[in-house]
């Protein structure tokens, strides 16, 4: 990737769109779009993070999102989006997060549904990786996910800096 400016003016455009307030009929098509889009746009500061196209402060920014712990049921492919089955629904936990996990979840969701308010705008989205499903389900809203986009579209990095590092048999990168 040689210019970000590009990638985040897409991402500036999906959290403008996320801001909308004017509700759209539902339907599945859209839903999916809207989840699609997500994982899109997650994806898109995952690659500009590990091009070092974002500072280390925003990398490292903690999201507040919420966290429901497993019943004990397995959790399979066949059930995963049996919410209240598989994890305890009424005891939610305010946690942080940073940006990078927050990106892994969306990118390797294996479940990922997006609800609408009462108004039919959409609020929030529930999620856990496939690495994930075992520990926790996750709840994060659409206000927090405008966060980190906007976020993210005005961060640009003013220099990056490579240390050897002979475990890793590569460079370590930081950015600032």
């Amino acid at each position: 990737m040689i210019e970000s400016v590009y990638w985040k003016q897409d991402l500036l455009a999906h959290a403008k769109q996320l801001k909308q307030k004017k509700p759209i009929r539902y339907s599945e098509k859209r839903q999916v779009n809207f989840e699609k889009e997500l994982i899109i746009s997650f994806f898109k500061i995952r690659k500009l993070a590990e091009d070092n196209k974002l500072s280390d402060s925003t990398i490292n920014h903690k999201v507040v999102i919420s966290k429901f712990n497993p019943t004990g049921k397995k959790i399979t492919k066949l059930n995963h989006h049996a919410f209240d089955e598989l994890y305890d629904m009424d005891n939610e936990i305010k946690t942080t997060k940073g940006i990078i996990f927050l990106t892994n979840q969306f990118i390797h969701s294996v479940t990922l549904f997006a609800f609408q308010n009462s108004d039919h705008i959409w609020e929030s989205i529930f999620l856990c990786s496939d690495f994930d499903r075992d520990k926790n389900l996750y709840l994060v809203t659409v206000p927090e996910v405008i966060k980190v986009f906007e976020m993210v579209c005005r961060n640009y990095p003013r220099q990056v800096s490579y240390t050897w590092d002979d475990k890793l048999g590569d460079y370590r990168s930081r950015t600032e």
